[in-house]
């Protein structure tokens, strides 16, 4: 048997988007889905199904945090 050790950076990687520009940062690197993408009042919007990533899209173990509202009935997961 082998024991093999990995390092990794705990540096949290920079990257922020209020949405008050009207356009996507750059930090956002990755999005796909069904769906139609925008920004409308501050807030991303998406009509369909889809996701968004920011950062590395090399990234194998993260953690994101944000703030999901559905207006009505909606699957937010």
């Amino acid at each position: 048997a082998t024991l093999t050790f990995q390092t990794g950076s705990t540096a949290t990687p920079g990257g922020s988007d209020n949405f008050d520009s009207g356009s996507f940062a750059t930090a956002w690197n990755y999005s796909n889905g069904n769906g139609s993408w925008g920004i409308s009042g501050g807030k991303a919007t998406l009509t369909g199904y889809g996701k968004r990533l920011m950062g590395n899209v090399g990234f194998t173990d993260y953690t994101t945090e944000v703030t999901i509202t559905c207006p009505s009935t909606g699957n937010a997961g």
